[in-house]
């Protein structure tokens, strides 16, 4: 198998910063999606997008940072599920960037599906296909997800051909308008890209061929990640208009029976690495560690450059007025000092951690603590707002970070202090993190 393909690596990052920025400024911004005319009682869709903006934040995310970086150390699972999480990203900033209204963020949206669409290429075409028959033996749940993935394409095409054929056939044509201009560029897109997808990985593995796994990994990735989101935008639109959130309880099932499978799926591979590093594999807690400060600086990033490029509230609706009082005229430097400190420290730290480096367990204790202090000061400042509840996330994953860069150090010992006794450490660097954990 290829190394990952650097210019993939590289556009995935692209694709990573705009997803984040877009979906930080959706979830803060209430001016992102503009209302249809006239207005209603509730923004319909922008309540439906901040719920499919969350699941892209907290789960479509992190899952590809920490695939991509799987996929860099010679991970055939991690390869699949970055795959994966890129043909996601194609769906969203493709629907999002064709459908009205046009939005500030419509450039963002283009830039995200036009490099997720070349990385996704290049990552499929560094596999070789002919290999994959070894990598996944028996145990894969082939039949119960090839049954899966006819069922959701077949129930899919129902779903949209019965208003499609019977507007038809009453010759009902013309312009959409409104939130139904939004409905035609998703039945186009699903019928498109996700039931041939669907189709495609079903046949596959019914019939044993090679390139089954491939299709079949890409295809159930994208549907954990599609499933949560559909979840979150009906479940989230609902509580907006005060109807019941049950009603998001059938994507919700979807999306449990697509995780389940999907961990059937990847545990049946065999996933030693093409050539070895010299080192053993990250610990849960190195690995976590990993995840929750990915998630947080590549916010972090979006949220500077929102603040960096609208100081005076253009982009985050804050108020320059709540800056009274503070040495700062404008949001400009607090954007600077959230994008350098909050949002590329904790990418650093990462990295550290993802090398094994022995200051990276108290790196992490230092990123939790500096985002409590953060929020802390932001709600001295602009005071705290549950609408939405960003800062009581963050506020979580600041404890969490911290949480888990003690779990580090009491895992490492003194290794954090001085120099083990042995020349070299458990991961083949001096004083490096152990691989356990």
């Amino acid at each position: 198998m290829m190394p990952v393909p650097r210019p993939a690596a590289i556009l995935s990052m692209v694709v990573l910063l705009c997803a984040a920025a877009a979906s930080v400024v959706t979830l803060a911004w209430h001016g992102s999606f503009p209302e249809v005319s006239p207005a209603p009682a509730v923004n319909q869709v922008l309540a439906e997008a901040r719920g499919w903006s969350a699941a892209t934040l907290l789960i479509a995310i992190p899952l590809a940072v920490v695939s991509l970086g799987a996929a860099a150390r010679g991970s055939l699972r991690g390869r699949f599920v970055w795959l994966g999480s890129l043909a996601y990203f194609v769906y969203t900033y493709l629907e999002f960037a064709v459908s009205p209204p046009f939005t500030a963020l419509y450039l963002l949206y283009v830039t995200a599906f036009a490099c997720a669409v070349p990385a996704l290429v290049m990552g499929v075409a560094s596999i070789d296909v002919s290999a994959l028959p070894h990598a996944f033996g028996e145990r894969r749940p082939r039949r119960a997800l090839a049954i899966f993935s006819l069922v959701f394409a077949a129930l899919l095409t129902l779903a949209w051909l019965r208003g499609i054929v019977s507007r038809t056939l009453a010759r009902t044509f013309g312009w959409p308008m409104g939130e139904d201009a939004v409905g035609h560029v998703v039945h186009a897109l699903d019928l498109g890209l996700q039931v041939p997808l669907g189709i495609a990985a079903g046949l596959l593995l019914l019939r044993r061929r090679a390139a089954g796994d491939l299709v079949a990994a890409i295809f159930i990735v994208n549907a954990v990640c599609m499933g949560a989101a559909l979840a979150a935008m009906v479940g989230w639109a609902a509580a907006a208009s005060g109807a019941s959130v049950f009603r998001a309880a059938p994507f919700a099932v979807v999306w449990g029976i697509a995780v389940i499978l999907a961990g059937a799926f990847f545990r049946a591979g065999n996933d030693a690495p093409q050539a070895s590093s010299g080192r053993s594999p990250l610990g849960r807690l190195a690995a976590t560690a990993i995840g929750l400060e990915s998630l947080l600086g590549i916010g972090a990033i979006g949220g500077g450059l929102a603040l960096m490029l609208g100081p005076h509230g253009e982009i985050l609706p804050l108020p320059v007025s709540a800056l009274t009082g503070s040495p700062f005229a404008d949001y400009f430097v607090p954007g600077a000092i959230l994008f350098a400190i909050i949002g590329l420290g904790p990418m650093g730290s990462a990295v550290l951690t993802w090398r094994r480096h022995r200051v990276a367990p108290l790196l992490a204790c230092a990123v939790g603590t500096a985002l409590l202090v953060w929020l802390v000061v932001e709600i001295a400042v602009v005071g705290y707002t549950n609408h939405p509840p960003l800062q009581a996330l963050y506020l979580g994953l600041g404890a969490a970070i911290t949480l888990v860069g003690v779990a580090l150090m009491r895992q490492t010992g003194f290794r954090l202090l001085r120099r083990a006794s042995s020349p070299r450490g458990e991961a083949g660097r001096p004083g490096g993190l152990p691989g356990v954990g």
